[in-house]
């Protein structure tokens, strides 16, 4: 027995997939021109960085599409709806690692310059 969401539930997954789309191309657009930026500047840090958000960018984009799926298709609403639910568990975990990576990255400079590390 298959699920499918009703008109009212798939007009929220259409707005949101929208936005998601949206959102995934224009932080693709920006990790474009940043690792450009890095590679004319030679800038290792900015190319990590940029080349992580370009990951970002295509889990989100992976879900909106998986999302897409559950709206224009029939009878297979759960399985769309756990792709996507899959790509945003990347787009999360590398955006929590990121942040980590970070705050730990930040932590460690003010420990250094205060000559405990």
């Amino acid at each position: 027995m298959s699920y499918e969401f009703n008109r009212e539930q798939n007009e929220v997954f259409i707005k949101a997939t929208h936005w998601m789309k949206i959102t995934g191309v224009l932080v693709l657009i920006g990790c474009i021109l940043g690792f450009l930026g890095a590679l004319i500047s030679s800038d290792n840090g900015a190319l990590l960085t940029n080349g992580l958000n370009g990951v970002v960018a295509v889990f989100l984009i992976r879900a909106s599409t998986a999302i897409d799926r559950v709206v224009n298709t029939e009878g297979d609403d759960m399985t769309h709806m756990m792709a996507a639910l899959r790509s945003l568990r990347g787009y999360f975990f590398i955006q929590a690692a990121s942040f980590l990576y970070i705050a730990g990255t930040l932590v460690y400079y003010i420990l250094q310059k205060q000559g405990i590390a």
